[in-house]
């Protein structure tokens, strides 16, 4: 009989070398500093040597650090916030929470969402049916029935709309009188025309959209900068972007020109150090922004940009 093979993970460098050995069930990007890592069930924290700091100790829903402090699910099934040492900073009364962005967080009491500070303290009473985290210096909120967005005091600034997605560089989706729309910080909606689908992210000033099952870019006042020519797309990261063509993903730039030409199985988003994970025929590795192959190693399992330094990767093991 054929032993059920498991997964181990650990990190690699930029190099290929492997930075923390794999000794992890689970294994998160590092993030100020700390990984959010999972061992025997639960979960705790390490650093970038790979010595742990704080015990694995908490739930399925922990997150990775943001902004000084890291949420974290007590074994009572709560959610509270820690901070580096292990202590808690917010006590685990909620009943899920977000981490924390721009200095205010997401929670859940009692099946309503609101808004808290670092003091623990509401910003916005657990009212609504639905919501996002902050972005940006605004949060979208629905109240069971609509839409609307909230700025930083918590007020209603926005609204009210039939969805509202989070901002990215002064511009968030939001549905509009029947359709797709672009909202701008400054409150006015951009409604593109012939547009059957538009991303929550827009970035590098493109945003992607779909017509007749291609897809294509806009920039921030709904005009078509990039025709919707490709099979699929991904949002801009570092100025370049992740295309399909003829089953083969390649990149382009925010002018549309093809960078790297499509041959890859996968590919994800360029990040730290200009890299990117791709797969093709099978192999696993590391591109540069020329599309050269800078990373190849029978330890590339996971598919995670590098961040600080290192990327989790897995084997199989048993």
């Amino acid at each position: 009989m054929t032993g059920t093979r498991r997964r181990r993970w650990g990190y690699i460098d930029q190099t290929g070398r492997v930075g923390i050995d794999f000794r992890f069930d689970n294994a998160s990007q590092f993030n100020e500093g700390l990984a959010l890592v999972k061992v025997g069930g639960l979960s705790g924290f390490i650093d970038n040597t790979g010595e742990t700091v704080i015990e694995p100790q908490f739930g399925d829903a922990s997150q990775p650090f943001f902004d000084g402090l890291a949420m974290v699910q007590a074994a009572t099934g709560k959610c509270g916030y820690i901070d580096r040492f292990g202590r808690y900073e917010i006590e685990p009364v909620y009943d899920w929470a977000c981490p924390f962005s721009e200095g205010i967080a997401l929670v859940r009491v009692a099946g309503k969402y609101g808004y808290i500070t670092k003091n623990g303290t509401f910003l916005v009473e657990p009212r609504y049916e639905h919501a996002n985290s902050y972005s940006e210096g605004h949060a979208g909120v629905y109240d069971g029935d609509r839409w609307y967005v909230l700025n930083r005091s918590g007020a209603i600034a926005f609204g009210p709309f039939g969805s509202a997605g989070e901002f990215r560089e002064g511009v968030a989706n939001v549905w509009h009188e029947g359709g797709e729309a672009l909202l701008r910080s400054d409150g006015t909606v951009v409604s593109p025309r012939g547009v059957d689908w538009l991303s929550q992210y827009f970035s590098c000033g493109r945003i992607e959209f779909s017509r007749s099952d291609k897809y294509g870019y806009l920039d921030r006042d709904g005009n078509v900068v990039i025709p919707p020519m490709y099979d699929e797309a991904s949002f801009f990261q570092e100025g370049l972007a992740g295309v399909k063509l003829n089953g083969r993903w390649g990149y382009i730039d925010t002018s549309g020109a093809m960078v790297i030409e499509p041959r890859f199985d996968k590919a994800s988003f360029f990040k730290e150090g200009g890299l990117a994970y791709v797969e093709v025929r099978g192999k696993s590795c590391y591109i540069d922004r020329s599309g050269n192959v800078v990373l190849e190693t029978s330890f590339i399992k996971g598919g995670f940009p590098f961040r600080e330094g290192l990327a989790p990767v897995y084997v199989d093991v048993g």
